[in-house]
């Protein structure tokens, strides 16, 4: 306690004034004496604290002691935005490309083949192609073609030099019978070439980088030649990489007039489509095909490359190098027979005959020739057309279509034959038309390609018939192929008409 004491009265003998001093009045400034006059920068005085009164503002929180959930939420929607924001980014860039982040001018992919890995296979086919109408009339290079199911396109070529050829008109239809083939990319040192194999056991390699040798081949004439005459045109527009394609079934005809050769173009062109992801439409597919065939010998019209559309009846409108098409609905079950007549004509001699009536008529026999590929063709067209679309009963349907076939060929001997006589009185075709043993069984046919002694196509008046006239056609040294065209669900909206039972 002596200490306390002690301690208190030097505190108290220290407050008191020193004697003789005299002690100044303690002056308190204003409030506003205190704060230092502004100009138009002025630094702050620092204001120096501590964070000891969070102790008492967030007691809790300094000590750790509360619930983390909210720091949770708040490091959660800080986090959020960043999903929100670059989430989509990404996923549209693998959705596309197959990679989060893609290398610029990368190539690109649709979803369904996100998972493209190299080496994986894809199946291809390609259908042959049977005509329900066609006419073409001529191009310039000599290109096949006739009324009601000509080899060409329709007034592809001379409509540039006369305005009056009309344009033509086809309605065609896939057959039964086609290529199938596997394709898969080349991996390591032959990553650049092509190798493809035909299902005659035949082969080819194909270097990509060498466009003189690819032209060679082109020029060749081996079925080979299409394949590399579409390597040659696909190589203008898109680098695609190696790949093996193994054509391992074939029944399609060779050389019958069912577009085999735009079949083989197709076929290529389709296998590198999907293994490279081109994003080429069924219309890129065809301008190509058709642009590769005609790197060959071969000299196709544009209306050979319609089996890219496989088997659906479609309607293809040709406007000098112009092309529409439009898919036409079968209401009604169709059966006909394709025929492969056995005997033999000559293409290139039937086209020069017939171009000499173009482009611009020189008598009354030309003029009636181009009203034929022309006005009647679009005619005649309509009306199959509209006989497919509208007719529900299939044997009411195959019997005005099988009339509708039956006076197109009837034209076209009249007018088209004493134009090429040698070549389109065609012995084997005119038997086969009025074979007796047929009449029971068929409701018309015709011709198919540049008519000649190439194919024909009969319509049937039922399954059962169609069966009858395959073994008919077969007793007469001729070779038969069934081609039937499905009758159509309507369209509601939704998904596209389907054959029904499918």
């Amino acid at each position: 306690m002596s200490l306390l004491r002690s301690a208190t009265r030097i505190a108290q003998a220290g407050l008191r004034p020193a004697a003789g001093l005299r002690t100044a009045p303690l002056r308190v400034p204003a409030p506003m004496a205190l704060v230092a006059p502004r100009s138009f920068v002025t630094r702050s005085l620092p204001r120096l604290g501590h964070n000891l009164e969070d102790h008492f503002d967030f007691a809790e929180y300094m000590c750790r002691m509360h619930s983390p959930i909210g720091e949770y939420l708040i490091w959660g929607l800080i986090l959020s935005t960043f999903v929100i924001a670059f989430g989509p980014l990404l996923h549209s860039n693998y959705y596309f490309t197959g990679r989060f982040l893609p290398k610029d001018q990368g190539n690109s992919q649709l979803c369904d083949d996100s998972w493209l890995l190299l080496g994986m296979e894809y199946e291809v086919s390609v259908q042959g192609e049977c005509f329900v109408h066609r006419n073409a009339t001529i191009l310039p290079a000599g290109v096949c073609w006739g009324t009601v199911h000509g080899y060409s396109n329709a007034s592809v070529g001379y409509r540039r030099f006369n305005s009056e050829v009309v344009p033509g008109c086809a309605l065609v239809c896939g057959t039964d019978q086609g290529l199938y083939a596997r394709a898969r990319r080349l991996l390591g040192e032959g990553s650049r070439r092509l190798l493809y194999r035909s299902s005659d056991g035949n082969s080819i390699q194909l270097d990509l980088d060498d466009e003189t040798g690819l032209r060679e081949t082109a020029q060749s004439p081996s079925t080979f030649a299409y394949i590399a005459g579409c390597v040659l045109e696909l190589g203008k527009h898109f680098r695609v990489g190696g790949a093996e394609i193994v054509n391992y079934k074939s029944d399609l005809p060779i050389k019958k007039g069912l577009s085999s050769s735009a079949a083989i173009c197709v076929l290529t062109v389709r296998a590198l489509n999907q293994l490279y992801d081109l994003k080429l439409t069924t219309h890129g597919e065809m301008d190509i095909a058709y642009r590769g065939e005609i790197n060959t010998p071969s000299r196709c019209g544009r209306l050979d490359q319609c089996v890219a559309f496989g088997r659906r009846v479609t309607k293809m409108i040709f406007d000098s190098d112009l092309l529409s098409t439009e898919s036409v609905r079968a209401a009604a079950t169709i059966y006909m027979v394709v025929v492969d007549l056995c005997a033999k004509k000559d293409t290139k001699e039937i086209l020069k005959c017939l171009n000499e009536a173009y482009p611009f008529p020189r008598g009354d026999s030309d003029r009636a020739l181009h009203a034929l590929l022309g006005e009647v063709n679009q005619r005649v067209c309509q009306d199959a057309q509209q006989i497919l679309a509208e007719e529900k009963d299939g044997r009411v349907a195959a019997e005005k279509l099988g009339e509708a076939m039956t006076e197109a060929q009837r034209r076209w001997d009249e007018i088209a034959v004493p134009l090429c006589p040698h070549e389109l009185t065609a012995p084997a075709l005119h038997r086969l038309l009025t074979y007796p043993e047929l009449k029971k069984y068929i409701t018309g046919g015709k011709g198919v390609g540049s008519q000649g002694d190439g194919s024909a196509q009969l319509v049937c008046r039922s399954k059962a018939d169609q069966e009858e006239v395959v073994r008919i056609v077969k007793s007469l040294g001729m070779e038969p192929l069934e081609l039937t065209i499905p009758e159509l669900e309507p369209w509601s909206g939704g998904f596209p008409a389907r054959a029904k039972g499918q």
